[in-house]
């Protein structure tokens, strides 16, 4: 996830001014998956896997997928096409 050139503009020139202290801290997170579920649909096997990710900054996120097949031995990236929102209030930003 890597959070959006508009709201790094926002915490640095709008929220910075207001709350002494604000500052990007987290732009890019990473996280590696955990397989929770397989199950097979007609001739496909589909599975499940999530991730925690937890945000420092507030804002909206752009987020990539990368997926690695263990069988094929071959890495497929697929884009999410739509931004993420993390919406958080920024009266409870804490220096």
């Amino acid at each position: 996830m890597t959070l959006t050139d508009g709201s790094r503009q926002w915490i640095e020139q709008e929220l910075a001014p207001r709350y002494p202290g604000a500052r990007v801290r987290e732009p890019e997170l990473r996280a590696v998956g955990t397989l929770t579920d397989c199950f097979y649909t007609g001739d496909r096997h589909v599975c499940t896997v999530t991730a925690h990710l937890e945000p420092s900054d507030p804002g909206y996120y752009a987020v990539m997928l990368t997926l690695t097949s263990d069988l094929a031995q071959r890495v497929n990236t697929v884009a999410v096409p739509e931004l993420v929102p993390i919406y958080l209030k920024d009266t409870t930003i804490i220096e």
